[in-house]
């Protein structure tokens, strides 16, 4: 049959809600790459908390990461590594304003040798994998002093209003850049993305270096950050339990969640009606 490129979110997509593998999606996916299938990680994680991951399901295949800024293979030197990186100089100017006017509270951001937060207590949920990287923490317009792949704010006024006000302000000064928000009704994180840039044009990259087809390429996701992945390819999935912004514009919805196995439960039903002749 022909070699299959498959391209999952982690987090609410081949992970389940307590950040686990099921045991057949770790058998079943490991046993598609012993088939010369593709199997990549497409996630806005970094890489020190996407390899722990790709450690425990042992797979081998190159990672999509920072929401599409950074494309690796930890276990092939020879595969082309592409990243963008940000400014710094315009996220200090970003962080100043919206900060001065006490829009955000918190703020983080990364590169290949340092980890930048700003009252990183609202961001455990990264900063408590331990690396060996050097940390700066401190207000962003004080220490920030090098590019770097992400950079995410954090405020815990999430009242629309708010977001607004953030959204508008950064994307009509910097048109370049889009926003994705998460959270919840008390306070809400927002990352910034490259307009043009992110998981299906990251996903396409991958696609082209093994030279596999759209046809055959299948991708996966539960949030508003793959709304482009998803939309992007014919064979898009929205995971059933995936937030509104993403199933309502799906072409195509798994039968399960990511609690039981959704993705490889998925893949094996595609295998068997559309490529086992």
């Amino acid at each position: 049959m022909n070699k299959l490129l498959i391209a999952c979110d982690l987090d609410g997509t081949l992970l389940n809600d307590k950040k686990k593998f099921g045991l057949f999606t770790k058998l079943y996916f490991r046993k598609l790459e012993r088939q010369g299938h593709v199997i990549i990680f497409s996630s806005g994680r970094s890489p020190r908390t996407a390899m722990e991951h790709r450690n425990a399901i042992k797979l081998h295949g190159p990672m999509v990461l920072f929401n599409g800024n950074l494309i690796i293979n930890p276990d092939d030197e020879t595969f082309p590594k592409d990243r963008v990186l940000w400014d710094y100089k315009r996220l200090k100017k970003i962080f100043k304003k919206l900060y001065g006017e006490k829009r955000i509270d918190a703020c983080m951001c990364e590169n290949d040798t340092t980890f930048f937060t700003f009252h990183p207590e609202n961001f455990r949920f990264s900063v408590e994998v331990g690396d060996k990287r050097e940390r700066k923490n401190g207000r962003m317009d004080e220490i920030l002093d090098a590019d770097v792949y992400n950079f995410v704010l954090f405020s815990k006024n999430n009242s629309k209003e708010n977001r607004i006000y953030v959204k508008n302000y950064v994307e009509k000064n910097y048109p370049d850049i889009v926003f994705d928000f998460w959270g919840d009704e008390n306070q809400f994180y927002a990352s910034i993305l490259h307009k043009g840039r992110n998981k299906k044009t990251a996903v396409d990259y991958v696609r082209k270096v093994f030279n596999i087809s759209e046809d055959d390429t299948y991708v996966f996701g539960d949030s508003s950050n793959d709304v482009q992945q998803v939309t992007g390819f014919k064979n898009g999935y929205a995971m059933i339990n995936a937030f509104p912004v993403l199933k309502n514009v799906a072409k195509n919805i798994t039968k399960k969640d990511n609690n039981h196995n959704g993705v490889a439960h998925e893949i094996r039903h595609i295998i068997k009606t559309k490529y086992s002749h």
